[in-house]
């Protein structure tokens, strides 16, 4: 954000731009999430498509009501648990995807039939390394925002 208010006119509305942008990354955050998630159960528990999608759609419905209902409940708390909601809904689908997903299904999705050795090294990758980095981030925020015993950055 810092880069690109960087390049605004003294004309630009940043308060429109940032709703634009708020909007447009919830939207894309949404509906990947919609495409994920439901992968998941339909591979792990043998779910039809349209069972997983409505088991996660109604989740999600139930986890959004009391914020749509008050505000009070939401404002107050969003920065502290939406950068570690952010933080473990990522954790959730690595390890959903590295984990949980068989993997010649995964495999198969990421490289086709004939998947080359950079493919499998990428299995890897999302089985160890990002799981480690979200998990390490996710400690950070805890430890500062939530514990508050190191200060931040």
């Amino acid at each position: 954000m810092v880069t690109y208010g960087s390049y605004l006119g003294a004309e630009a509305n940043i308060r429109d731009d940032a709703a634009w942008t708020v909007l447009g990354d919830t939207t894309a955050g949404l509906l990947a999430g919609l495409a994920i998630f439901p992968a998941g159960f339909v591979d792990t528990f043998g779910w039809t498509r349209r069972r997983a999608v409505w088991t996660v759609d109604a989740g999600s419905l139930v986890l959004a009501v009391p914020p749509m209902i008050d505000l009070r409940i939401f404002v107050p708390r969003d920065l502290r648990f939406g950068s570690g909601g952010q933080t473990f809904g990522t954790l959730v689908a690595v390890v959903t995807i590295g984990w949980v997903m068989n993997r010649a299904t995964l495999l198969e999705e990421i490289a086709g039939p004939d998947p080359s050795a950079a493919d499998r090294a990428l299995i890897h990758w999302l089985r160890w390394v990002v799981p480690t980095a979200v998990t390490a981030a996710a400690v950070w925020w805890l430890v500062t925002d939530i514990l508050g015993i190191v200060g931040s950055v």
